[in-house]
């Protein structure tokens, strides 16, 4: 009798592992697998915002140099420009 319980007893460790170990290695594969996958998907995120950023950025320093330029080529800005300002001519600048 005490013989069957010790050979039960070992089947039960040996089915178990052999069953669980494939399930184990499988999920472990998996998990590295679509770990991967994942951070690749968030890397190309981060550069789609950063593209995005960098594009805006631009657009706002576009339409910032036009204005200057519109600004600069205003007849106020040239007359100012051309005669001669004091410091009591404070409100003009």
């Amino acid at each position: 009798m005490f013989r069957f319980h010790k050979y039960l007893t070992k089947m039960i460790v040996f089915s178990i592992g052999v069953s669980t170990l494939p399930i184990i290695l499988l999920c472990l594969f998996f998990y590295i697998k679509t770990s991967g996958t994942i951070q690749n998907k968030v890397n190309e995120g981060n550069v789609l915002i950063l593209e995005q950023t960098r594009l805006r950025i631009e657009q706002v320093l576009g339409a910032l140099d036009l204005q200057i330029e519109r600004l600069s080529d205003s007849t106020f800005v040239t007359d100012a420009l051309n005669s001669g300002i004091t410091p009591s001519q404070f409100i003009l600048v």
